[in-house]
């Protein structure tokens, strides 16, 4: 995988966090809290810097979301995988 592609993959996790996150109606502080974590530690998750997978499953589960769902999507090939994520398709 280049490096464009692995900073793609960064933002699509970014935004899927972020679109769970909203969808649980938690702030960053709240998810933050519940994972031991700044709102800084999250906001800059959320706008795609590579987040630590054992972080990643912390913060999907405390948002009652199932991980293999954006790993899945990530690996769908190219063509599908990095067009337009939109919380709408998920």
């Amino acid at each position: 995988m280049n490096s464009d592609m692995k900073n793609n993959a960064h933002q699509v996790i970014g935004r899927w966090l972020r679109d769970k996150r909203e969808k649980a109606g938690l702030s960053r502080s709240r998810l933050g809290a519940k994972i031991r974590r700044s709102p800084a530690y999250i906001a800059r998750y959320e706008s795609g810097r590579p987040l630590p997978l054992p972080t990643f499953i912390t913060a999907a589960k405390a948002l009652g979301a199932y991980p293999h769902e954006i790993i899945e999507f990530l690996a769908l090939p190219p063509i599908k995988q990095f067009g337009d994520y939109s919380p709408a398709s998920r």
